[in-house]
């Protein structure tokens, strides 16, 4: 990371900004993913119920929208610049250009063999960062499988998309050097966009996550297969009253999930075999899908409990 920000600040190249700019955009928010993570893991209290899930959501939430904001920083700067290149003469280009201008003057004062060195050790930077990302993409994604964690899942995949977006960042800086400049500026706006997409995605689904949404049909279509097991388990098990469910509901709880159920049993049951039911039932689920937390309903003709 701090390799492409200082090719990015000698070579006065908006590809590599961009490149540098989501690195550090990355860097934070994997920082931010561990500690909420971490805080996510942690277990219920008395305060807070329902634990910390929440905690990860919220960080990506932050970085998200700083990702966001920075790509469109990024866009409207190479926007401008690149208006310079095909009508310089307009005056309000300039103005728009005046905060800028030492960036403006240092391109024109750059000599050929100076930008020819320069490309070279911004091409091994963009190299270097390839190669860094590939290898934490393989750590990632060995992680994510050891421990069953989408999220990590998630992150690994991620570093694979952005090993790809430093491809073409890598192209771009090619073509500068062969005598087209005006694509550096290009360069620099496809990426703004690349990574404003991911980051409006991460956006959304960080709310999402934040608003209780549901899990969707496949997470119900398990759950409810899941309940027809048990149900069955019960029936052939002795001792074990019989029950139905309804009632079901199943949402996110940041990056957990929470499952709300109504068990209806037979009518004038003991509560010693209610309560048996109601603990085979979470035992069940629990063993099935260990990140699903479980919360029940019991429910017979007489009365509630």
């Amino acid at each position: 990371m701090l390799v492409n920000w200082a090719a990015a600040a000698w070579l006065q190249s908006f590809s590599l900004l961009a490149e540098a700019s989501h690195a550090l955009s990355d860097t934070l928010t994997d920082i931010l993913t561990l500690v909420c993570l971490y805080k996510a893991r942690q277990k219920p209290t008395t305060k807070y119920p329902l634990g910390y899930a929440k905690m990860e959501p919220l960080g990506s939430f932050f970085s998200s929208a700083m990702l966001l904001l920075t790509s469109v920083g990024i866009g409207a700067q190479a926007l401008v610049h690149l208006a310079t290149w095909l009508i310089p003469s307009h005056a309000w280009i300039g103005q728009l250009l005046s905060w800028t201008r030492i960036y403006h003057d240092d391109m024109h004062h750059h000599n050929h063999q100076h930008q020819s060195t320069s490309i070279i050790y911004a091409v091994i930077s963009i190299v270097l960062s390839i190669l860094v990302k590939e290898a934490v993409f393989r750590m990632l994604k060995n992680a994510a499988q050891s421990a069953r964690s989408s999220v990590l899942e998630a992150s690994a995949l991620h570093q694979r998309m952005e090993s790809l977006a430093s491809a073409m960042s890598l192209v771009t800086i090619a073509a500068t050097w062969l005598g087209y400049a005006w694509l550096d500026p290009i360069g620099g706006m496809i990426r703004a966009v690349y990574n404003g997409k991911d980051a409006w995605a991460l956006l959304v689904e960080s709310v999402d996550r934040l608003c209780d949404c549901s899990a969707g049909d496949e997470w119900t279509r398990r759950i409810e297969h899941a309940l027809e097991q048990a149900a069955h388990c019960a029936v052939n098990t002795s001792d074990m009253p019989a029950f139905t469910w309804s009632e079901l509901l199943v949402v996110t709880n940041g990056s957990a999930l929470t499952v709300y159920v109504t068990l209806t049993l037979p009518p004038q049951i003991t509560l010693q075999k209610a309560l048996a039911a109601e603990s085979f039932v979470r035992e069940y689920i629990g063993t099935h899908h260990n990140e699903v937390r479980i919360f029940l309903r019991l429910h017979t003709r007489v009365g509630t409990k």
